[in-house]
């Protein structure tokens, strides 16, 4: 169980960094302000006019659309429409219905959004209007008023004279289609979604549609938009952006040499390009689309995977699009050379005794840089096939595991420059979760499977563990040779070795680490939280709201938490938790009674010591000093929850924890 304690929370921030984002959406004001939307609770970014870095003005939320009229501006977030009268310094947030999509404006202002049918409202989205009109890919309104959607869920486009009340497909070809675009001549363009497909048109209002080019059939359209001018922009699936200028007759081809493109703006204030991509951020080119630079750094809405600390004490993450470097306890981080140049998943890094890095992928295999990550060399020789490579470890010899999720567990006992796949009869071959144990024992646990294996012999043979739970998401090896595996299903813990395991707890969490005293520090979707008995009870030291999406939960060698989260970036804690625990000196002994107390604490310590109760957060809030060797601590005015007692001598100090019921 989980107890919440009743003290002040720790205060998390987010770092300058990493920087990235899967970009949703783009959009400009008549001011030049330019509007980004992400993906994943991302949020939403403005580039003022003349400035050179983004500024969040909505965290939290996931931005499919962006409309802009005049200075107000009118969002899908998820569940959310809203709207913004005075250029996002306020929002009106409504939620008429579920998982809003694209939205439109209209003739006479109505205003239409998808959520897998059509909805429309003509007050500026107080209130709406559902209709059984399919539309969750794209919408678009021609100059009469005349509503055409696309959807994912019934192939083909579809078309309304009366805002979707009554509706005509008028395009199927067994195509899921995208964007929709309509010029100033009222013709309509839209692109499939699916190979085969290609860009069609219209020039009767969607009575009737041809094929335009050939050359777009084996080709997914991502995104097709039309400027003031009638030029048609269209990114395809293999990276190139095609426009044309004469109505689809002809195109004009441009590689883009941008990974994974998503939305494309063209900035007709300034005469510039915006491309943006899936957890780049945002790209601009000056030169007509030839050469593309990183529009600002400043956007840190990544992925993370995972944290690890080097013995110098700089800072490495992974993410969804390469590896980034702290050397300032995380408070500003720089991008390393990626060691994949399409984008890609890095789930783990580590480094062996050498100061080597290796990091495992989602699809590339296995990466090391020798070089401080300057360089990057691919490490898959003997591994013949392998998908996701979800964990890594590595033992005292150096020697490196790897897990797959649907080949097994390679090893290599040479830097990495071979690989084995390990004979791994009546073992899973999908797997997850890797740990080498005090005895140099390797745990391996299955993925969506109720199994841990373990090997005494570095992997040559398995034996499969006396486990009854769910998947294991992650091993924790305790100071004290106690294991802990964590997964949906709850924590369970090993004191031999790895070949016995007793249910503990029911709690899950997104991540689990300890520090030397056997702590354990949990962070779960709303929390942060600790234990002292190995994970079978846990107090919530800190309530995270505005951390959306935690992912990966890290401790650093001076005591500061750090949290990796899904499409969010990186938050620190503003104070060093537990400082006087972690810093404790062992060599003085005290006695506490009752554990847990009600109203009195008997405290049995050296004469003339300096006692000092702290809350969960390590802060002081009494303190005694102890004449005789007995002392007697009133607690009656502190509110239940955990404390810590601190007794202090002239060179020495121990800090142990109690609970006030």
């Amino acid at each position: 169980m989980i107890a919440v304690n009743s003290y002040s929370q720790i205060q998390w921030h987010h770092v300058n960094g990493p920087n990235g984002a899967r970009v949703n959406c783009i959009a400009q004001n008549a001011n030049g302000d330019i509007f980004e939307g992400n993906d994943f609770s991302g949020g939403l970014y403005k580039l003022a006019e003349g400035a050179n870095k983004w500024s969040q003005i909505l965290s939290n939320k996931t931005i499919n659309d962006i409309i802009i009229r005049n200075n107000e501006i009118f969002l899908s977030a998820g569940d959310y429409f809203m709207h913004s009268p005075d250029n996002g310094n306020s929002w009106d947030v409504i939620s008429p219905f579920s998982s809003i999509l694209p939205i439109a404006i209209g003739n006479n202002d109505t205003i239409y959004a998808s959520s897998f049918y059509l909805n429309y409202s003509v007050n500026n989205g107080q209130t709406w209007t559902q209709t059984a009109m399919p539309s969750s890919e794209g919408i678009a309104v021609d100059a009469n008023g005349t509503v055409f959607t696309s959807s994912n869920c019934e192939f083909g486009i579809f078309r309304s004279y009366n805002s979707g009340l009554t509706y005509t497909q008028v395009l199927s070809n067994n195509q899921n289609f995208s964007s929709i675009g309509i010029n100033s001549n009222n013709e309509i363009f839209t692109g499939a979604w699916t190979y085969g497909g290609g860009i069609f048109k219209s020039m009767d209002g969607g009575n009737s549609w041809l094929e335009i080019d050939s050359d777009f059939t084996n080709k997914i359209i991502c995104y097709l938009v039309i400027d003031s001018n009638d030029y048609i922009y269209a990114t395809t699936s293999d990276g190139v952006l095609h426009i044309s200028r004469n109505g689809g007759s002809t195109w004009s081809n441009y590689p883009l040499n941008v990974n994974s493109p998503t939305e494309f703006f063209h900035d007709e204030i300034h005469h510039k390009f915006l491309l943006g991509t899936y957890s780049y951020g945002v790209y601009i080119s000056e030169d007509s689309i030839i050469n593309w630079s990183l529009l600002s750094d400043s956007l840190n809405n990544t992925f993370i995977w995972s944290i690890i600390q080097n013995i110098n004490g700089d800072l490495y993450c992974c993410t969804d699009i390469t590896i980034f470097k702290s050397v300032n306890n995380g408070d500003t981080w720089e991008k390393l050379n990626s060691p994949i140049t399409t984008n890609n998943i890095i789930y783990k890094i580590l480094f062996n005794s050498l100061g080597h890095i290796f990091v495992c992928t989602d699809n590339f295999g296995i990466f090391r840089s020798v070089d401080d990550g300057v360089t990057w060399q691919n490490l898959n020789n003997g591994i013949t096939t392998h998908t996701q490579m979800l964990d890594m470890t590595i033992n005292n010899n150096d020697d490196i595991f790897v897990s797959d999720l649907n080949y097994g567990i390679f090893r290599s006992t040479n830097d990495g420059n071979n690989w084995q796949e390990l004979d791994t009869i009546n073992v899973s071959k999908s797997l997850q979760a890797l740990a080498i144990t005090k005895s140099n024992s390797v745990l391996v646990g299955g993925f969506c499977s109720s199994k841990i294996y373990r090997s005494t012999d570095n992997g040559d043979t398995w034996q499969q563990s006396n486990f009854y739970g769910s998947d294991v998401q992650k091993f924790v090896v305790l100071p004290d040779s106690s294991i802990i595996a964590s997964g949906y299903n709850g924590i369970y813990i090993s004191y031999d070795d790895g070949i016995n395991w007793t249910y503990k707890n029911y709690n899950y969490f997104n991540d689990i680490v300890a520090d030397v005293y056997n702590i354990l520090y949990g962070v779960s979707s709303s929390t942060f939280s600790i234990s002292f008995d190995h994970g079978y009870t846990w107090s919530v030291v800190s309530n995270i709201p505005n951390i959306y999406n935690p992912n990966a939960l890290f401790l650093s060698n001076n005591n500061l938490f750090f949290i990796g989260t899904c499409g969010n970036g990186i938050y620190k804690s503003d104070s060093i938790v537990f400082t006087s625990i972690n810093n404790r000196n062992n060599n003085l002994s005290f006695e506490i009674f009752p554990n847990p107390a009600s109203k009195y604490l008997q405290v049995i310590a050296p004469q003339k010591s300096k006692i000092e109760i702290l809350n969960i957060e390590g802060e002081i809030i009494e303190t005694f000093y102890n004449n005789e060797q007995e002392t007697t601590i009133d607690l009656r005015s502190l509110s239940s929850g955990v404390y810590f007692i601190k007794v202090k001598t002239d060179k020495e100090f121990t800090v142990k924890k109690f609970v006030k019921q």
